[in-house]
């Protein structure tokens, strides 16, 4: 499986649904709009061994991002440095090590050997700074690429089909997700389990 997800959401269904290895670099993460844009376009065109890391401008324990081949900007917002962690120590999704850096990269290589397959993208969160506008989920229907996307937005409604876009509406109100995409991704899997899980 090739999941690749705006989002947490992705990590999680590989986690709690899958129960597999992460097999992409796409893991706790989140890639704006544009980003996304251009990885679902330019998809079979990128270099994804072409990186550089980048810290990014927040004073949250220094997040990093990763820029895959000038083009694609992915957010490591759950891999933090802590000078007092000598080893990498897991605190529920967080990653905490004095060489975060390294660690990122690290990851980021290991888990691009096992990218295999044609991607699904799935673009969608509770949190509303992870939204995209409704131009935004518009201009990426219309890419009319192969690979298949699920949009999962209660705020948005589009009547007008899209080849291979799948448009999900959260089945509980929104507040009840609290602030973790796990919920989300349980309900996605249970909806596409199988194209999720390979078998379509």
């Amino acid at each position: 499986m090739n999941i690749i997800s705006n989002t947490c959401i992705g990590a999680g269904i590989y986690k709690n649904c899958l129960n597999m290895p992460y097999n992409n670099p796409f893991m706790w993460n989140v890639i704006d709009y544009q980003s996304m844009y251009n990885l679902i376009q330019n998809y079979d065109k990128i270099d994804f061994t072409k990186i550089k890391l980048v810290k990014l401008n927040t004073t949250t324990n220094n997040p990093y991002a990763i820029v895959i081949d000038d083009t694609v900007t992915v957010k490591y917002v759950h891999y933090r440095y802590d000078k007092a962690s000598h080893q990498p120590v897991t605190k529920g999704v967080d990653v905490f090590y004095d060489k975060i850096e390294d660690y990122i990269k690290e990851k980021y290589t290991t888990r691009l050997q096992l990218m295999k397959g044609s991607p699904i993208f799935i673009i969608g969160s509770i949190i509303k700074s992870h939204l995209y506008t409704e131009d935004q989920i518009k201009s990426i229907c219309k890419l009319n690429q192969p690979y298949k996307i699920i949009i999962a937005n209660n705020n948005i409604d589009l009547s007008q089909e899209f080849q291979n876009v799948l448009f999900y509406k959260y089945k509980n109100p929104i507040e009840t997700y609290g602030v973790s995409n796990c919920l989300l991704g349980k309900e996605l899997f249970n909806e596409y389990r199988a194209l999720l899980s390979g078998k379509q």
